[in-house]
């Protein structure tokens, strides 16, 4: 009896194989590919795939199209990316600080939640229900905003209220300090400096997010902040043209009162061609603390292209209208 790998030879390398026999090693080589796809996907159960469906088709299109030797590569892939793939998994974070006045919907969730909402939750006049109606929509907002608000319920009359407020400050805190905790972890265990680098600058990155979204308590704030400049400025060393560092260590500084030094931050940012979407209005945002209204409207004003950034278009709007 013949041996069916040596009739899959035979197949693949006849002078001239039939089309019947093209399509039926086709279709093995598929049933193939679709069993070592499935099996090394339970088997290897990797946590950093997130689109399964589209990289199970993937694995099965190269097992059929390049036969033997393409499930021959899935294997070594999966190998290589079940032992090394975490070490390139990017922490999922905004790349540069956020804006203070960045939001997705801003109309609506300023109309709505922080005036509507907000009224509701601290007035004794509405009914439970409403004011649980209330703390549903102002989940919706800047974290840095509603954070502010749920502190304010931590000590509401209202158990449930109270409750809801704490563990949404308590699933944002926690998120946040385990993130840093494995980070602080794998930045000692590193000894490469730029990979090093990399993982300070990730550090920095969420300490600053515990600041901005006011998720800790006023006098531990310099202290996260002094961590975040910390772990900023060794990041720099190793990447000192790295222009989302140099827009953090302005927030930070700005944040701390000192807006000489932002502005210092700002404009080295620019000089490395940061985009312009993410200096000019932190420059505007600099120029309404010191009241100068006009420069304010200058900066806002100066590219028209910032009307269709969804993030301060309301914004511009309001500045630059005639």
């Amino acid at each position: 009896m013949t041996n069916p790998i040596d009739q899959i030879g035979s197949l693949l390398f006849q002078p001239s194989p039939t089309i019947a026999a093209v399509i039926a090693l086709f279709f093995v080589n598929f049933l193939i590919s679709v069993l070592v796809s499935y099996a090394l996907l339970n088997f290897f159960n990797l946590d950093i795939i997130k689109r399964r469906r589209e990289f199970t088709y993937l694995l099965i299109s190269l097992g059929t199209f390049i036969p033997l030797l393409g499930n021959l590569l899935i294997i070594a892939g999966m190998y290589l990316l079940k032992k090394y793939g975490k070490d390139f998994q990017p922490v999922e974070m905004n790349v540069y600080p956020t804006l203070e006045y960045s939001r997705k919907n801003p109309v609506k969730i300023v109309a709505y939640a922080t005036s509507w909402a907000e009224i509701r939750l601290h007035s004794p006049v509405y009914s439970p229900a409403e004011r649980h109606q209330a703390l549903s929509s102002i989940s919706r907002g800047l974290p840095r905003e509603t954070n502010l608000i749920y502190s304010s319920l931590v000590s509401d009359d209202l158990e449930e209220l109270r409750i809801s407020a704490f563990s949404m400050l308590e699933a944002q805190q926690d998120y946040l300090q385990t993130k840093i905790s494995q980070l602080i972890k794998k930045y000692e265990e590193t000894h490469e400096t730029y990979k090093s680098a990399l993982i300070a600058k990730q550090i920095a990155l969420l300490y600053w997010e515990l600041v901005y979204r006011n998720l800790s308590e006023q006098e531990f704030r310099s202290i996260l902040l002094k961590r975040a400049e910390f772990f900023a400025n060794v990041a720099m060393e190793a990447l000192p043209e790295d222009t989302a560092l140099l827009i953090l260590l302005s927030r930070i500084n700005i944040e701390n009162g000192k807006l000489r030094e932002g502005l210092y931050h700002l404009s080295a940012a620019a000089k490395l061609q940061a985009p312009s979407s993410k200096i000019i209005p932190y420059l505007a945002e600099l120029a309404y603390k010191r009241r100068d209204y006009g420069e304010v409207r200058e900066y806002l004003c100066s590219d028209i292209a910032f009307r269709y950034i969804v993030k301060i278009n309301k914004l511009v709007e309001f500045w630059c209208k005639k």
